[in-house]
């Protein structure tokens, strides 16, 4: 037989097996190399690349094959039904197998995407005693992502509850893992809130949810559920910051659901047991710039930290302030992080010059330069970057604040003073702060004059640049008025007296004008425009024009500040002025200009005399001209008592 040996190679074998057997008692010892050299690490990877790879079995090829055909976007609705009809018909009994391996995984995948509610029924009916493998798997937890999607439609309520009913009792093992907080993710943020704040609850503590009645009014929210157990406040909050340090070390501060329990927690906790964790989270505080909730508790953290945690925080922003102060809830930590930070040399060196520059050109693949992210236009117009500054030009204003968040979190950051211990079981509400101290070492108001006088070249030349688009915009006219009212340059004047005394171009005269037609309206019968003006002239007539940081920013007191009314006063022609007070909006800016002591009489006389004069003006019902009349009224000085009779006795006779 081939197979066989001859006794004569047997021999020899064993003879030279022996041989090296004596070679090696008399070597000694053999001693294992420590490390593998890199000649050894070659050899063993191109031992491993060189073996052939398992052949895929008939049945798996097939479905990846019927996979392929089933995701071109050509194939018409009534071949992609046979196919998945197929597809589920060799996939039947075996979905929770199939979906943790990672080339069959998509194809279980397709089936959720493309079939029928009762074959989606038939998968979740399958995986239900795996849910917890499949939701940490690396490939299966997509199956996993599809099933929450699918089930979260209106009219699959059956199989919503199903769904909620699996991953109860899981969340607290998959909000801590890598993969399963994923699934978490997705389950809170797909299904209907009365679903999700059952699954979310389980964060909190089982055994408290079954104490509290489980659904009891208040109990899906971390403050609610201490109002209903106050006396177990103290390990309800212990318990949720364990949860928190193992999401926070896994490194799982992204996530929504995280963000949302470490702000609850931190509102709960209070300012002391804030600036015990700082340490831990002061790195990851840019990580939660993501949703509303994670910036606020991020603001909340630099309000409490310490100076080296600023620093921080200041460090991790370095190419991402942009982004921050555009992003719709992100503005609210970099406003707190600037308010409270008392160098202000490395706030702006580090953030307030990073808004300000210029961004790099960018191109596409085929060499076409790519437009700007973030221009400077945008910058002056946009809701969070206004809000920005409007809050460092004006903080005391509620006429643009309307959030009670962004008022509370910009509250004075109080601790309580060495020695002065305050418990998690404490409320709040029964701690006196009145002996606790500022987090800062300056004032308010020393910081804010820094921070301004860094930020006023910047400021008054992009107002002046975009001041065109800023008055008609909401936002940006805002930020125009305190800047000019602030800030008074001629620069900037010129430009929004260009936009006063620009004349309505010439319309037919069946075109009606439109309110919504925002952008065809002058300045003066504009809805926003029109407010600016008359805040900026009544400004002036208050005498609140002039620079309220003059002294401290080293400016001679006896310099006139540029006026907007007597520029505006003296290039307003008669024609001009028919049109102010041909419309309701533009005679309330009249009537605001007249208010100014400088141009006043200069104001009401040219009113009055064009009253008489002109019929368009004279059969005006505004009541801006009815406000005009009232202040005519008052200049007029009041008949003597004599007189008064002597036009009694004349009317009489005629």
């Amino acid at each position: 037989d081939k197979g066989q040996e001859g006794p004569a190679k047997s021999v020899g074998k064993k003879a030279k097996a022996s041989a090296a057997e004596a070679n090696e008692k008399a070597a000694g010892p053999r001693k294992r190399p420590q490390n593998r050299g890199s000649a050894g690490e070659k050899r063993a990877k191109k031992a491993r690349t060189d073996r052939p790879a398992p052949r895929q079995s008939e049945e798996v090829s097939r479905l990846l094959r019927l996979w392929n055909q089933l995701r071109d976007r050509q194939v018409s609705s009534e071949d992609r039904r046979k196919l998945v009809n197929e597809v589920a018909s060799l996939m039947r009994g075996k979905y929770a197998a199939m979906s943790l391996k990672h080339d069959v995984s998509r194809v279980v995948q397709a089936v959720v995407s493309f079939g029928t509610a009762e074959q989606v029924d038939e998968v979740l009916v399958e995986v239900e005693p795996r849910i917890f493998d499949l939701c940490v798997s690396p490939y299966a937890h997509f199956l996993v992502i599809k099933l929450l999607k699918s089930v979260a439609q209106p009219r699959r309520r059956d199989s919503r509850r199903r769904m909620v009913k699996l991953l109860s009792g899981h969340m607290l093992r998959l909000g801590v893992h890598s993969v399963g907080a994923r699934v978490v993710e997705t389950a809170l943020e797909e299904l209907p809130k009365p679903d999700a704040r059952r699954l979310n609850r389980e964060f909190y503590g089982r055994e408290h949810l079954l104490a509290t009645g489980g659904d009891a009014e208040g109990s899906h929210r971390l403050d609610g559920l201490l109002k209903l157990r106050p006396d177990r406040r103290e390990t309800i909050l212990t318990r949720v910051w364990g949860l928190l340090s193992k999401m926070i070390d896994k490194g799982l501060c992204q996530f929504v659901f995280v963000q949302e329990l470490l702000c609850e927690y931190l509102e709960c906790a209070g300012p002391a047991q804030i600036a015990k964790v700082v340490p831990s989270l002061a790195e990851h505080a840019v990580a939660l710039l993501v949703s509303r909730n994670g910036s606020k508790a991020a603001a909340m953290l630099a309000a409490y930290s310490g100076a080296r945690e600023r620093r921080k925080m200041i460090k991790a922003l370095k190419g991402h302030v942009k982004s921050c102060i555009f992003h719709r809830d992100a503005y609210m930590f970099l406003l707190k992080l600037v308010s409270v930070t008392d160098d202000t040399v490395s706030v702006k060196k580090n953030l307030l010059a990073e808004i300000f520059a210029k961004e790099d050109e960018e191109f596409t693949a085929t060499g076409e330069e790519k437009a700007a992210e973030h221009t400077t236009e945008m910058l002056m117009t946009s809701q969070p970057t206004t809000l920005f500054f409007l809050w460092l030009l004006a903080p005391s204003t509620n006429r643009y604040f309307h959030d009670d968040a962004v008022k509370k979190l910009m509250q004075p950051s109080m601790l309580p003073p060495e020695g002065v211990t305050v418990g998690l079981g404490t409320p709040l509400e029964e701690v006196d702060m009145s002996s606790w101290v500022n987090t800062s070492k300056k004032t308010p108001e020393q910081r804010n004059r820094e921070v301004l006088a860094f930020l006023r070249g910047h400021l008054v030349g992009l107002a002046a640049e975009h001041a065109q688009v800023m008055l008609y915009n909401a936002h940006g006219g805002r930020l125009l008025y305190e800047i000019a009212k602030r800030w008074p340059s001629e620069n900037l004047h010129a430009k929004i007296l260009d936009e006063m005394t620009k004349m309505p171009e010439q319309r037919g005269a069946e075109q009606e004008r439109n309110e919504d037609a925002e952008g065809d309206l002058p300045a003066w019968e504009h809805p926003k425009a029109h407010l600016i003006l008359k805040w900026l002239l009544l400004a002036e007539a208050e005498d609140a024009s002039a620079n309220p940081a003059g002294d401290e920013e080293g400016e001679d007191e006896s310099h006139e500040a540029p006026s907007l009314a007597k520029a505006f006063a003296g290039q307003m022609s008669d024609e001009l002025l028919e049109q102010y007070l041909s419309c309701n909006r533009g005679a309330f800016v009249i009537e605001a200009l007249s208010k100014v002591a400088s141009v006043a009489s200069q104001v009401l006389d040219r009113v009055a005399s064009l009253i008489e004069t002109s019929d368009v003006v004279k059969g005006s019902l505004a009541k801006g001209n009815k406000a005009l009349a009232a202040l005519q009224k008052e200049r007029t000085p009041p008949k003597a008592p004599k007189q008064m009779m002597m036009m009694k006795k004349k009317k009489k006779k005629k």
